[in-house]
């Protein structure tokens, strides 16, 4: 039997027995959005859908995923919470941090400013290596021998953000 469950927006996309928490919320230029990610929350809402629908309790049975910013929230939500989820799908998923390097006030191509970033993550020159980088996460989920969730990153050749995209799979290759 297929089950699909969307929490969140709908933007996202669900397969058989997937616990789709999607987080395309997850760049919202409000910080208490980005507060309410970190919040035990999250992880109590995924048990108490387990409690109310006929969901695994299985981390290998849950996985996160998302597209575009959904993908970004579900690479940090996956790798965060990683006890939860045991898979990670992350199609064209908004890379910002090849993104905020080169910001300025003027809006790229996708209208984001050097300020609209620093809404959303803080003081940009510690972005590199803050628990929002999934690069800086997939190193310490190495470092501390943690099990680490399997993850399908996939991107189309001719989408803008295929390079971000190519850029992190070989950060997780050299992990």
């Amino acid at each position: 039997v297929c089950r699909i469950l969307f929490v969140g927006q709908v933007n996202g996309f669900g397969m058989c027995n997937l616990l789709s928490c999607l987080t395309a919320h997850a760049m919202n230029p409000r910080l208490e959005t980005i507060a309410r990610i970190r919040n035990p929350e999250y992880t109590e809402q995924i048990m108490t859908m387990r409690k109310v629908f006929p969901l695994s309790n299985k981390r290998e049975d849950t996985i996160i995923g998302g597209i575009s910013m959904g993908g970004f929230g579900s690479l940090i939500n996956g790798m965060r919470f990683h006890e939860t989820f045991g898979h990670i799908v992350a199609i064209s998923p908004a890379l910002v941090k090849y993104d905020i390097a080169s910001s300025t006030d003027e809006p790229n191509p996708v209208g984001a400013t050097r300020g609209f970033f620093a809404s959303v993550f803080g003081d940009l020159d510690k972005y590199p290596e803050s628990e929002n980088n999934p690069a800086v996460l997939a190193a310490r989920l190495k470092a501390e021998g943690a099990q680490f969730p399997s993850i399908y990153l996939a991107c189309g050749k001719n989408d803008m953000l295929v390079m971000p995209a190519r850029a992190l799979h070989a950060d997780l290759l050299k992990l």
